[in-house]
């Protein structure tokens, strides 16, 4: 009987925290909450929902169906749930750790609307990125998906990976009660069948065989900053034919034909149904039995799968490089999808230690280190933003005190390239190259920075509307 009691408090508990949203508390009636109640009374009197984490085959297959578990979760009216339950997760094999699964299901979404992540956390000293990955995703992603990430780490560390992150994204999610997010937290596999990587840095050879019930999935490195909705580079997979096997954005200015033969791989749609069939691992394995020379790791394997494609690079969907932008692309003739009219930098990737250190690093400093500070001030302004409904207008003020005391401002009145008949690179050729000269300046980081507070002040403005309609 203590227990039944224990159950009921908690679930009170719950649903008194979940009552001090405006948006939870508007939706339910008091009739409703007490039905409720009444029920999740029922369950516990009936034997509950049993130790935490834990769960039968048949709340299992009830969970994969979207059906209500009775004990684990509320539901108000027909798609609105706002209790997380412990999920079953596939096991690792060989691995000494068992996987942690964790879910936030707020509603009934079908599979077809299930976006797939995998992000590599490879110690607790980038958890501090990967809390800025997750709360730059939440703050900008559409409500109308289910999101789940596999987070892979080092076998060992599941448990306290698993326990820090739940309580992170605990703390997100309060603040958005339609987004419905899954979390796996599983035991790397890449330090554990072969010495031709460091630990955990090679898991995206590993990923396809680690997941085989996930047919695609957007593969994210740690240190990148979300500027736009995920599902919109998740539906980018409608556009490719069958044969291909990544999306991959050219590593710089996909303005200059060569650049093209060769991509940055830190951001990657996979086609893991595909590269099982193609063998990855097994063709990476090769590779390195031969001595083929790999100065990238992973990178350079997945480059010379594309490549050796025929027709060249046909194995592979041109990402474009608003998805991955990085200060590569300010020391080289600038991003097409960025600097056209109506373009935006859709995430930022943080390579060369971006948004940790002072000072610019890489080549041409003097045009990379003005985008190179706002970068590193918009990620402190998300990490230290509280509660997660102002950060937008956070990074905003941010962009726009930066712009303003620029000691060498962006020469244009309009930052945007004005070339209307230059068209954003889709494919793996350019039919006619702007301008070189004109598109050097216009990818001048203090050009850049300029877009990048028009189009932050375009995301506060849309928000502002969408509350004042509703």
């Amino acid at each position: 009987m203590n227990a039944t009691r224990r159950e009921a408090d908690k679930a009170q508990a719950a649903l008194g925290r979940m009552l001090r949203q405006p948006r939870v508390l508007l939706a339910v009636v008091a009739a409703g909450v007490m039905f409720t109640l009444s029920m999740i009374m029922l369950a516990a009197s009936m034997g509950g929902a049993g130790p935490r984490g834990a769960q039968s085959q048949g709340d299992v297959a009830r969970e994969k169906t979207g059906a209500p578990l009775l004990g684990n979760i509320f539901s108000f009216g027909a798609d609105v749930r706002v209790m997380k339950q412990h999920v079953a997760v596939q096991p690792i094999a060989g691995a000494q750790d068992a996987s942690r699964g964790v879910a936030w299901r707020r509603k009934q979404i079908p599979a077809a609307k299930q976006v797939d992540l995998a992000l590599a956390v490879c110690s607790s000293g980038v958890w501090n990125l990967a809390e800025a990955v997750l709360k730059s995703m939440f703050l900008f992603a559409a409500t109308d998906r289910h999101y789940v990430l596999y987070m892979f780490v080092i076998d060992g560390d599941v448990a306290k990976t698993a326990d820090h992150f739940e309580a992170v994204i605990e703390e997100f999610l309060d603040e958005k009660p339609l987004l419905s997010f899954e979390l796996q937290v599983l035991p790397a596999s890449s330090d554990k069948e072969t010495n031709f990587f460091k630990v955990c840095s090679g898991q995206r050879l590993y990923i396809p065989d680690a997941l085989p019930h996930v047919d695609r999935l957007l593969y994210l490195d740690a240190d990148i900053l979300f500027l736009d909705d995920v599902s919109k580079m998740w539906d980018m997979f409608d556009q490719w034919t069958p044969n291909m096997l990544f999306g991959l954005s050219p590593e710089k200015s996909d303005e200059v034909p060569t650049n093209l033969q060769y991509c940055n791989a830190g951001i990657a749609m996979m086609n893991l149904k595909g590269l099982r069939s193609f063998g990855l691992l097994a063709y990476a394995k090769d590779l390195y039995t031969r001595k083929v020379p790999l100065p990238f790791f992973d990178q350079d394997i997945f480059n010379r799968i594309c490549a050796e494609s025929d027709p060249a690079w046909s194995r592979c969907f041109h990402l474009p490089c608003s998805w991955n932008f990085r200060t590569d692309y300010i020391f080289t003739p600038g991003c097409s999808h960025s600097s056209r009219p109506g373009g935006k930098i859709s995430l930022i990737h943080g390579n060369r230690v971006l948004f940790l250190r002072e000072e610019a690093t890489g080549p041409l400093q003097h045009r990379t280190r003005a985008f190179s500070s706002l970068a590193k001030k918009l990620w402190e302004a998300l990490a230290a933003c509280r509660p997660l409904s102002s950060c937008a207008g956070k990074m905003l003020s941010t962009a726009e005190e930066h712009v303003r005391n620029e000691r060498e401002p962006c020469e244009f009145k309009s930052p945007y390239f004005p070339d209307l008949d230059a068209k954003p690179t889709t494919g793996w050729t350019i039919p006619k190259p702007a301008d070189g000269n004109v598109l050097w300046k216009y990818a001048n980081g203090t050009c850049v920075n300029s877009r990048l507070a028009l189009q932050l002040k375009e995301a506060v403005d849309a928000s502002r509307a969408k509350l004042e309609k509703s």
